[in-house]
């Protein structure tokens, strides 16, 4: 019930930004908290970095409070939201975040909740602008409205809240180990298989096994729709365990030169020459064998084989430990916007035996993969459940409808 609830602006329920510039006292060492430095996962701040005055980055400007809380405004639907603790109180972070800090109306841990409400989370997505970094701005945030119930029942809700997020928070922690070790078990199988080579294995430059490379096409975001012509292939259909994900292709239109030189075909090998640092170098086999032309676009090199290589082969091999060390040596760029160029790839030295004993491999493979990938499918599926359990919390919570009894019940069927 929410008779006594109040709608107020973020801008009324926080005290004004304290900035400092670190480069004003360069001898003196600070705690910087980056943009990444927010666990998604866990909400909370899983890493720093100790910089000198001298040597921070200038984006290190907001000094924080235990208690604050921080909201990043870059790419606001990720949801990075984290509440300062007090190990972290006078550190500095990046100008990234907007830091709220709240007034006595108003807890700390209840404003923390409210960041994660559903009518927060999709102003935040219809005001965010920028193709390559969507964001938010200050105002955009300061601007929005919040529910306040007086504090007394604030701290009803928190509590609940706090209980059962611990719970779900516990569950969550033990499916993510399932999954990694799934995931770890067939990264062991694949070594396994690669670091025992019998006769006849000939090591070979990519460039010497390679028919034909291709960068895709340019088109920007307002050039991408739902009902264009052609399916469209972006970087985000590759998943970081290199494989190919098609379930959210975009369309675009192009013309008959375009559909020729950009058409993908089954067995192709898509590499991400672009992307943050930890994800540039994904690649994965273009397994579909479709009549309606799909392009791809042009952060993704297209890659097709000599005939003596097997495409399957040489997409395993490109996901094995001892090649992704030579992806590792070849990035280049800033944490943000990293590339692996043709250049330095096509000196990546991989190992081939006969065509019959490729295509043997792959079989073992596949079989194992599709039984990781089977159980990968059960983990995530109980991961979406139990984060539909706290958009399902928060709603009732800011609704007021958020009892003890509903939630101990709902955490009891989800974490059966």
């Amino acid at each position: 019930m929410r008779e006594q609830w109040k709608r107020k602006k973020v801008a009324d329920l926080v005290e004004p930004l304290t900035t400092i510039d670190p480069r004003k006292e360069p001898g003196k060492n600070f705690t910087y908290i980056d943009v990444s430095s927010v666990s998604r996962s866990a909400c909370k701040i899983d890493a720093t970095t100790l910089v000198k005055g001298s040597d921070a980055p200038s984006r290190a400007r907001r000094l924080v409070k235990a208690g604050d809380v921080i909201f990043a405004t870059i790419r606001p639907t990720l949801q990075r939201i984290a509440e300062i603790p007090n190990s972290l109180d006078g550190a500095v972070c990046s100008t990234g975040y907007f830091v709220l800090r709240p007034k006595p109306e108003i807890l700390s841990k209840f404003l923390f909740y409210s960041l994660f409400a559903p009518e927060f989370f999709y102003a935040m997505a219809a005001l965010q602008r920028g193709a390559a970094y969507p964001a938010v701005s200050d105002g955009d945030v300061k601007g929005q409205e919040l529910f306040i119930p007086p504090l007394p029942e604030q701290k009803r809700i928190v509590t609940i809240l706090d209980d059962a997020f611990e719970e779900i928070d516990t569950v969550v922690a033990n499916t993510e180990n399932n999954l990694a070790n799934a995931r770890e078990l067939f990264d062991s199988y694949l070594n396994s298989v690669f670091s025992q080579r019998g006769e006849g294995w000939v090591e070979m430059r990519l460039e010497e096994i390679v028919s034909s490379t291709q960068i895709g096409l340019v088109r920007n975001r307002k050039e991408q729709g739902e009902n264009l012509e052609h399916g469209y292939v972006k970087m985000d259909n590759i998943t970081p365990y290199n494989r190919f994900d098609g379930k959210n292709i975009v369309r675009v239109e192009a013309d008959k030169p375009e559909v020729e030189k950009y058409r993908l075909k089954k067995d192709d090998l898509l590499f991400n020459t672009r992307n943050s640092y930890e994800l540039v170098g994904k690649s994965c086999l273009y397994d579909i064998d479709k009549e309606e032309p799909v392009l791809f676009n042009n952060n993704i090199m297209r890659i097709r084989f000599v005939g003596e290589i097997y495409p399957n082969f040489a997409a395993y091999l490109f996901y094995s430990p001892k090649v992704k060390k030579q992806l590792e040596s070849m990035k280049s760029g800033t944490t943000n916007v990293s590339a692996i160029y043709y250049k330095s790839l096509k000196d990546i030295r991989l190992a081939f035996p006969s065509l019959d004993t490729q295509k043997t491999i792959c079989r073992r493979l596949d079989e194992m993969s599709a039984r990781t990938q089977k159980l990968e499918a059960i983990y995530q599926q109980k991961l979406t459940a139990l984060a539909e359990l706290k958009q399902s919390l928060l709603h009732k919570a800011f609704s007021g409808e958020l009892t003890v009894e509903r939630a101990e019940s709902a955490v009891e069927e989800a974490t059966a």
